[in-house]
């Protein structure tokens, strides 16, 4: 093969323009099929997230110490409602449990309950993380014949921090519905809403319309869930919903 001369440019290989080309296109269609995969776990995964059966709870089975935590829980913030002041607890997730139902049966009691509340909750720790078992209905569901019913069952591990109506802290690490795992883009997803939530209530923490105002904090501290409630604004938001105009 000749030697290219001096002052001329060698010629460039046969095809491997082509070839680079072809390669870079490889890389491009598995890199918009990997997406494309992700993208379509991500759309059955929560398309099929609704279901007509409602997860089964065990009852929490409280002891009789727990049974006094929990009523002495309930007339303390009721007392702090009358009185305007803050109300300070450490609570155990069962005791947290208990608490919920008693307050969830209560409002079931006076009548219809606000749209997206809760039917079941469960929370406990689950290595150092927060953990949590809920069903709802369905959005949409709640006012159809019981056969048309439809819930979400849901399951979360997470970390959670809420100070002066600011939420500090909100990772998922684990989220199951249906009793499936979500998928890698999905769990992305419900970071990226966290994180941009958690900016809104910085931004918005001093707002009249802030619900997390209430909370002045909450953060597992321990084996034990330390809350701090201002039970004034409990109070004010309770008496602004039933003066409003029912429509």
């Amino acid at each position: 093969m000749a030697e290219p001369q001096q002052g001329q440019q060698p010629r460039p290989k046969k095809f491997g323009c082509l070839r680079g080309c072809l390669v870079a296109l490889g890389i491009g269609i598995f890199g918009a099929a990997v997406v494309a995969i992700l993208v379509w776990q991500s759309v059955a995964w929560l398309k099929n997230a609704p279901e007509e059966r409602i997860a089964q709870y065990e009852p929490i089975g409280l002891s009789p110490g727990e049974e006094e935590d929990v009523a002495r829980v309930i007339a303390g913030v009721d007392e702090a409602k009358r009185n305007g002041a803050v109300y300070d607890e450490y609570l155990t997730p069962r005791v947290f449990n208990g608490a919920f139902e008693k307050i969830l049966e209560t409002e079931r009691q006076k009548g219809p309950v606000k749209s997206g509340t809760p039917l079941f909750l469960r929370g406990s720790f689950e290595g150092d993380h927060m953990a949590l078992k809920i069903t709802a209905p369905a959005e949409g569901e709640g006012s159809g014949a019981p056969a048309e019913k439809k819930y979400i069952n849901a399951e979360g591990v997470f970390d959670l921090a809420i100070e002066n109506g600011e939420i500090t802290q909100a990772k998922v690490y684990k989220l199951t519905l249906r009793g499936r795992q979500a998928p890698f883009l999905s769990r992305m997803v419900v970071n990226w809403f966290l994180g941009q939530l958690k900016e809104k209530t910085h931004l918005e923490k001093n707002s009249p319309t802030n619900d997390l105002a209430v909370i002045k904090l909450l953060r597992r501290e321990g084996d034990r869930l330390h809350i701090v409630l201002d039970a004034k604004k409990i109070a004010e938001k309770e008496a602004a919903q039933q003066s409003a105009p029912k429509r």
